[in-house]
């Protein structure tokens, strides 16, 4: 089988698709409202997939640049609150680089939780062994990471994370993740235009629809095989017999 590039997704593509599910309501919109619905589907989308598997978009973040989305700084010794990356929606762990601490283990309780609130309350009076030392840590708001106790050196960590995805503002503003999105492009699509024929024909989306259309996501889901760290596995065509390729 002939080698295949994974399409790109970006603004044109989605509106694109978008127009042709509108079919002869699509002249009533503006690409503006059009992108606006485009990003409902895309996070509906995006929602449901985070939940099916842990692996969709997950990210590292990184210290050393702090104009990037995931950026997280280096842990003071006199600081307990810090600032998760901009785009992070789930913690799923976290690791210390700094030579020497890499027995460091990061917990998370809830701020109410007796471990939390022990260690909290006597760290200040406990001297920490070098290198092998547990942190509880709990997530406060929306982007507030908040320690129990004050790190013991200037820890440089990696967080492994659930990341969100940007929004579409216009035909070239390119969507990440182009190789997991492409089974789901369809879906962000239909849910866009669906919305847009609501908004002239019923003001409240059918919350029978919504199901329905979430099946549709869980539908692709279960058609795709598990995906290899080497492959990249899209879907060619919802409605008719293209089936799954692999690259």
């Amino acid at each position: 089988m002939p080698e295949q590039d994974t399409p790109v997704i970006d603004g044109k593509y989605l509106l694109d698709l978008t127009t042709v599910y509108l079919g002869g309501y699509a002249n009533a919109f503006e690409p503006k409202d059009l992108f606006a619905f485009i990003n409902e589907g895309k996070d509906a989308v995006w929602a449901i997939m985070k939940t099916l598997r842990r692996q969709y978009f997950v990210r590292d973040s990184q210290s050393a640049d702090s104009a990037e989305d995931n950026y997280f700084g280096v842990l003071s010794t006199t600081a307990r609150e810090y600032t998760l990356p901009v785009d992070c929606r789930e913690v799923l762990s976290m690791e210390v680089l700094t030579s020497g601490y890499e027995g460091v283990e990061f917990r998370r309780r809830p701020i109410w939780h007796p471990d939390f609130t022990d260690a909290r309350r006597t760290q200040t009076a406990q001297v920490v062994p070098l290198g092998g030392s547990v942190y509880y840590y709990d997530i406060v708001g929306a982007r507030t990471l908040t320690l129990a106790q004050f790190p013991q050196a200037a820890f440089d960590v990696k967080i492994r994370y659930v990341r969100s995805l940007p929004d579409v503002v216009d035909v070239e503003s390119r969507v990440p993740f182009d190789e997991i999105l492409h089974p789901y492009v369809k879906q962000i699509a239909k849910y866009a235009a669906k919305l847009a024929t609501l908004v002239l024909q019923d003001q409240q989306m059918s919350e029978a629809w919504k199901d329905e259309w979430r099946a549709s996501v869980r539908g692709v889901e279960v058609a795709a095989s598990l995906r290899q760290s080497t492959d990249v596995t899209f879907v060619e065509d919802f409605e008719g017999g293209g089936g799954l390729q692999s690259l």
